[in-house]
């Protein structure tokens, strides 16, 4: 099974954090964290008056700077960090989004198919580097998602994997296993032929014989635990 290195790739975790850090450093913080994660998970920081604070990318996004600081009356707002596109007209804030999405996802290879623009929450049609369509807003891309059908064809196992995986439960893969979303077809422990997802086997689904005993032996142990409390 192919090892999973987390969501994003260490060529955008690496792109993100010296973003990160050139922001930063424009107000007088250091960024002491070796790595980014992602935008929920807390980066370590020393603000320009020595305070060590911890917050996400979505905390400095929205403008969130060092607590001491803003209890102390250091930092009076810190929501007046934030940049913002305020007096520019908004034609031109738009013009302005649309070249800066444009140009990173030309940097990765992929194809933008529009000249259209709304906002960072609208979707664009794209073509990735392997040729597949498919559409993405600019917050979506900026937060590291990418691709799915590429995700999907780099997460596909081999038939000798799943076969390895399925006999390890006691179950047989008969069909051809065609990617994580594709059923396939395979025999049950209890010698039943059904039709499965991989997630959802790995989720403890079974056939249909197998789910209605499951249910009926939760159900008599729920009628044993409960006969059991009311003798003790």
């Amino acid at each position: 099974m192919p090892k999973k290195t987390g969501k994003y790739d260490q060529a955008f975790r690496e792109r993100k954090l010296d973003e990160i850090k050139s922001l930063l450093a424009q107000e007088g913080y250091i960024v002491k964290s070796p790595e980014y994660v992602n935008n929920r998970t807390k980066l370590e920081m020393q603000c320009p008056h020595g305070h060590e604070w911890r917050a996400t990318w979505d905390n400095i996004r929205q403008g969130k700077r060092c607590r001491q600081c803003y209890e102390m009356g250091i930092q009076k707002a810190a929501k007046t960090k934030k940049p913002t596109r305020k007096n520019k007209p908004r034609e031109e804030h738009r013009a302005e989004m649309f070249v800066k999405f444009k140009t990173a996802l030309e940097a990765e290879g992929y194809t933008i198919q529009t000249d259209h623009y709304i906002n960072n929450q609208t979707k664009v049609p794209v073509i990735c580097p392997r040729g597949h369509a498919w559409s993405t807003s600019w917050n979506q891309f900026d937060s590291g998602k990418r691709c799915k059908q590429c995700w999907i064809e780099d997460s596909r196992l081999t038939q000798e994997q799943v076969e390895l995986e399925l006999n390890k439960e006691g179950c047989k893969l008969i069909s051809q296993y065609e990617g994580m979303l594709k059923p396939f077809k395979y025999q049950c422990s209890c010698g039943r032929v059904s039709y499965i997802r991989l997630p959802d086997f790995r989720r403890g689904v079974r056939c249909q014989a197998c789910g209605g005993n499951k249910r009926r032996e939760t159900l008599r142990m729920q009628r044993l635990k409960k006969l059991m409390g009311y003798t003790e």
